[in-house]
């Protein structure tokens, strides 16, 4: 059994729980927001994203197995709901203040903040930035005339340009990501058969011994026992087919592109590492 402190973290992993993080420390400010806005639902949001988040960081400590992509991906975007509620109530306590305020910017930041962690299926992850913009438009046309009084004017191009900055952000980082893992797992089957020209090659220098001895005795059957001459030739030719296997080992291995093999080593040592 592998124990999550015993296994390097991968990066699903590491995505969740920074977005748990997120979560969790986006509802910190509640009792702020709550003397500021006084709104019950906006109370509730943060709660409920603190909740979340502290729900997926123990998820990720405690998991025994491996998430898949799409696994992984669609948690993503479903601890992704409360910050699109907070978001959406956030806004809509500060429209009812009844002052200049400049909106849709938490909108702008969970879009970067979405590419940067960068969910690993392509479709989940572009849909979930496209949903901050698409949230912001929606809310804009939800305002009042005298909320949209108080707002910049074209308040919804920001969030929109900031959306697609982020997919291309994101893309980027899968693309980065992808050459990363494509690094580990080539240097990974490079040691890998390291370890196994190792052993073979300790195998071949272990056997070479039987097979003198073999043909030794196969020699001194033909000599001293005519009789058992066909039974010697069987003998030869298996150890001549052993000799031959030998010879394409040690030159395919030997001639391997790992520097690290030494010309000569202790086979009983290889084999016991």
């Amino acid at each position: 059994m592998i124990y999550p402190k015993r296994r390097k973290r991968s990066h699903n992993d590491n995505m969740l729980f920074s977005q748990g993080a997120l979560n969790f420390l986006g509802g910190l400010p509640t009792a702020t927001l709550w003397t500021l806005s006084r709104s019950p639902v906006l109370e509730w949001a943060h709660v409920i994203s603190m909740i979340s988040g502290i729900g997926v960081i123990i998820f990720v400590v405690t998991r025994r197995k491996v998430l898949s992509n799409l696994s992984a991906s669609l948690i993503f975007a479903v601890n992704l709901i409360p910050a699109y509620w907070l978001v959406w109530t956030s806004n809509a306590a500060h429209s009812t203040q009844g002052r200049f305020w400049i909106p849709f910017q938490a909108h702008q930041l969970a879009c970067l903040t979405v590419a940067i962690l960068a969910p690993p299926n392509r479709k989940i992850g572009a849909l979930t930035i496209l949903l901050f913009p698409a949230l912001a438009i929606l809310q804009y046309e939800t305002f009042s005339p005298e909320q949209l009084a108080w707002l910049p004017a074209r308040a919804v191009v920001a969030p929109i340009l900031f959306g697609g900055f982020a997919l291309i952000l994101y893309f980027f980082s899968l693309r980065g990501i992808g050459i990363a893992e494509l690094a580990a797992k080539t240097e990974a089957e490079v040691q890998m058969m390291e370890k196994v020209t190792h052993a073979i090659l300790a195998i071949k220098d272990l056997a070479n011994s039987p097979i003198q001895a073999l043909s030794l005795d196969a020699e001194t059957l033909r000599r001293k026992h005519s009789e058992d001459a066909p039974v010697a030739a069987r003998i030869e030719k298996s150890v001549n087919q052993l000799r031959e296997l030998n010879r394409i080992l040690d030159e395919h291995l030997r001639g391997s592109a790992s520097a690290s093999i030494e010309a000569s080593f202790d086979p009983h040592e290889k084999l016991l590492r």
